[in-house]
C-alpha cells in the first residue's frame, strides 16, 4: 500500500488515483463555472437595474422626489436604523 498525495491505494490501482484526480479537477471546474455565472447574474442583473430605474426616474425628477419633505422623513429614519448610508467618495 502507498499514500499519494492523502489518498491510501493498494499497489497497481493507479486507475483509482487517477479517477479520483479527474473527479477533483471536475470540481474545481465546476465551481469555477458555478462562480462566473454568478458574476455575470450580478452584472447583467445590476445593469437591468440602473437602466430600469433610470427609464423611471430621469436625474432631475430623482433630485425633485428625493428632496421632498415625506421622503426626506423617510430617508432620515432609514439612515438611523442604518438600512442607508450616506455616500462615501
Amino acid at each position: 500500500m502507498f499514500t499519494y498525495q492523502g489518498l491510501a491505494t493498494e499497489s497497481g490501482s493507479m486507475a483509482a488515483v487517477a479517477d479520483t484526480a479527474k473527479k477533483f479537477s471536475q470540481n474545481n471546474q465546476a465551481r469555477a463555472n458555478y462562480a462566473l455565472l454568478c458574476r455575470l447574474v450580478v452584472d447583467v442583473g445590476s445593469a437591468t437595474l440602473v437602466s430600469v430605474f433610470n427609464k423611471i426616474y430621469t436625474a432631475i425628477s430623482l433630485t425633485e422626489n428625493l428632496n421632498k419633505p415625506q421622503v426626506q422623513k423617510t430617508l432620515r429614519k432609514l439612515r438611523v436604523q442604518g438600512e442607508v448610508t450616506p455616500r462615501t467618495e
